[in-house]
């Protein structure tokens, strides 16, 4: 079953210094916001770079505390959300850079306790294009390699629920295709951040300007 999302009165500030001997200054980031989205929905989050694109994901999968407000994912906490239910993509900084593509699925595929993980892994790599470059270490990839390789670990296990950050940033026009294709047949709840919303507005159910 994919989830809903409620957030309600979510504040979140941060302290800014213009320099390390400056008094630091709060910037507020969210105000009293609050968001509704239906499950199984996909949806587009747009906004000028240091809006709250990449915080909104960070706070709804706990990388990051709010300081007032609830966030409920399908009537849980979001800090109690499983966390095998949940598939992100914040950076291909969660790449494993001294291992293999095939070493990083294989490595998803323990944690997340994937029964007949090959059969799993085969299928994955299959679907997002990868078999030219999966036996070679993360290191050696191109930017575009990265992001197909952390897409493809974070949808390795089927998640209900999709966190995905600038997914399209470093994709061809191959790439964006088998993500559109991803996006078309899956029924999960997505949220997609992007600069690029063109390349997917015409796939998801609602696009929220931050």
């Amino acid at each position: 079953m994919s989830p809903s999302i409620a957030i309600h009165a979510l504040t979140k500030r941060f302290s800014v210094s213009a320099s390390k001997n400056a008094h630091p200054t709060v910037r507020t980031l969210f105000a009293d916001f609050s968001l509704t989205i239906e499950a199984g929905h996909k949806v587009l989050i747009v906004g000028p770079n240091g809006c709250g694109k990449t915080s909104l994901l960070k706070i709804l999968c706990s990388a990051l505390q709010t300081d007032s407000g609830e966030i409920l994912i399908d009537g849980i906490a979001c800090d109690n959300w499983p966390r095998e239910k949940l598939g992100l993509m914040l950076s291909t900084q969660l790449l494993y850079e001294g291992l293999t593509g095939y070493q990083n699925l294989e490595y998803s595929a323990h944690l997340y306790r994937i029964p007949k993980p090959h059969l799993r892994i085969m299928a994955t790599i299959q679907h997002w294009g990868l078999s030219s470059f999966i036996r070679e270490e993360v290191a050696s990839y191109s930017n575009g390699m990265r992001a197909l390789l952390a897409l493809a670990r974070c949808t390795l296990h089927s998640p209900p629920l999709l966190l995905l950050d600038e997914p399209t940033a470093y994709l061809d026009t191959h790439g964006i295709d088998r993500l559109r294709t991803f996006l078309q047949s899956s029924t999960g709840t997505v949220l997609i951040t992007t600069q690029q919303p063109n390349t997917l507005k015409d796939i998801v159910d609602r696009v929220l300007m931050l």
